[in-house]
């Protein structure tokens, strides 16, 4: 984030700010334990640092959007954690928040409260430019909206339940197996509300 002069008056008066980072790269591989293991050591820890200093830096901020993008190919990147396309809608977006409020500790209310992600849409040819060429891509079509859905589900779910303080409180199995049935519950959920209906 660059020290452009701002003068405090006017940090007061900035309510809404996007801002754009890079993300490691290690992200956005397929293997969910590798990608696991970089957004919480290190895509994670880089967002909570630079909305800290935002936040501090413009105290009246109502939302800080962080627009992640990758552009393979024309496509949107697609989180290894919202890859299945076994399940509804509503299953992958429980599935990731719960996979999220994993890996994303947020302490600040005020930030839990302001910070949004979401994925941008891959810029460049879409999918009706290729209509009647043998060199479509194979698209796989899925709205980026989910991601951003799981990851607001996730700061309502994360701000009721608290993780362990340390790690080595609860065994890995032990938490892995709390994240599942939390999940399997959220999921009965949703069934159950999809037949009342």
């Amino acid at each position: 984030m660059s020290d452009a002069p701002f003068a405090p008056f006017y940090q007061n008066l900035v309510r809404h700010i996007t801002f754009t980072t890079d993300a490691d790269h290690r992200i956005f591989g397929d293997d969910l334990e590798t990608v696991g293991y970089w957004w919480r050591k290190r895509f994670w820890p880089d967002i909570i640092a630079k909305s800290t200093k935002i936040l501090d830096r413009f105290p009246s901020l109502e939302t800080l959007t962080f627009p992640i993008q990758l552009n393979r190919g024309g496509q949107t990147w697609r989180p290894a954690f919202l890859a299945s396309d076994l399940k509804t809608r509503e299953q992958r977006v429980i599935l990731a928040a719960s996979w999220m409020a994993a890996k994303c500790p947020l302490e600040n209310e005020k930030l839990r409260k302001c910070l949004h992600l979401e994925i941008m849409p891959a810029s460049g040819f879409s999918k009706e430019a290729y209509v009647g060429s043998s060199f479509a891509p194979d698209w796989n079509e899925w709205d980026p909206a989910e991601f951003a859905e799981a990851f607001e589900k996730m700061k309502l779910t994360s701000a009721t339940t608290s993780s362990p303080v340390n790690e080595h409180v609860m065994s890995s199995v032990g938490y892995g197996l709390s994240q599942l049935a939390t999940t399997i519950l959220a999921i009965q959920d949703a069934g159950n509300r999809q037949q009342q209906r």
